[in-house]
Parts: C-alpha cells; sequence; structure tokens
C-alpha cells in the first residue's frame, strides 16, 4: 500500500501546529491533517492525538495518529489501543528521541462512518502502555477540520 509511506514521511516532518492539506508531488497521495492536539498530560506521558484522510485515486484511508511523549527517558512502548468495548488495531511507526524526551508515534485506523461519527461525537479512546496508560476524549472538532480540508480540496 502506497500510503505507509506518506503517513511515515507525516510523521518525520514534525508535528503540524494546525490543519494542513497537501499532495505528496512524487505519489500523488493527498493527505488533510487536523493538527496535533494534547488528549492528556498526565506527567511524566504526554498524549496527542490528530485526525487524518489520505487519498490515492479512489482509494481513501480514515486515520488517528497518535504521538506519547514521556519526559523521564522511558520509550512509552504502546502495547495496546481501546475504544469502549473493544480493542483497535495499532500500527507503531518510529520510536525515537525529542531532546532528552522519548516519544512513539503510530496509528490507529478507522472506517469512514466511525470517522463520521467521530466527527459529530468525538471519540473516546485508551492507550495502554506497560509504563502508563492514558484515557481521553479527542474532540469532535478534530475529525471535521480533516473532513472539511477535502471537502474543499474536492471544489
Amino acid at each position: 500500500m502506497r500510503f505507509w509511506p506518506i503517513l511515515l514521511l507525516t510523521w518525520l516532518a514534525a508535528c503540524s501546529a494546525g490543519p494542513s492539506y497537501e499532495v505528496n508531488r512524487f505519489t500523488g497521495v493527498a493527505i488533510a491533517r487536523s493538527g496535533f492536539a494534547t488528549i492528556d498530560w498526565t506527567y511524566p506521558s504526554r498524549f496527542e492525538a490528530e485526525a487524518a484522510i489520505l487519498q490515492d485515486g479512489s482509494d481513501t484511508l480514515y486515520v488517528i495518529n497518535i504521538a506519547v511523549t514521556r519526559s523521564d527517558r522511558n520509550y512509552p512502548k504502546i502495547s495496546s489501543v481501546w475504544v469502549p468495548g473493544r480493542e483497535i488495531n495499532y500500527t507503531e511507526i518510529d520510536s525515537r528521541r525529542v531532546g532528552s524526551d522519548r516519544q512513539e508515534v503510530g496509528y490507529v485506523q478507522l472506517n469512514r462512518a466511525l470517522f463520521e461519527i467521530a466527527a459529530r461525537d468525538g471519540f473516546d479512546i485508551s492507550i495502554i502502555s506497560p509504563r502508563g496508560s492514558h484515557n481521553g476524549h479527542i474532540p469532535a472538532d478534530t475529525f471535521r477540520r480533516a473532513l472539511v480540508l477535502v471537502d474543499r480540496s474536492d471544489t
């Protein structure tokens, strides 16, 4: 799948502070990103998330990009991601140093219907790690920003 390199490049390009829409000039894959929001900040760890939509022709991928950063020099080592009542598949993209902190980044994939429900109601999520867990609510506006960017690009 051609989305994997784009997801990796998205992370390596740094965490965007605000919404953005861009088309990769080499692959033609378009990505609409909501920009990262801090969901939970419980010392020594911070959980941030953003909604993203990737499009490659008729293929569309709906994801929540996840970043967990620890200031105690331990890597987060995310073991699972949960929504109320069930575990969802988490894919780690990278573990890296950010200054003296340690960060793990990855994503969970959603289907279109769940993404649109999240744009209406928000999204409850739990990140499980042997070094500490995070529970939070990703606001509906996070998902709406990505959907609006895609809608604007279609006009």
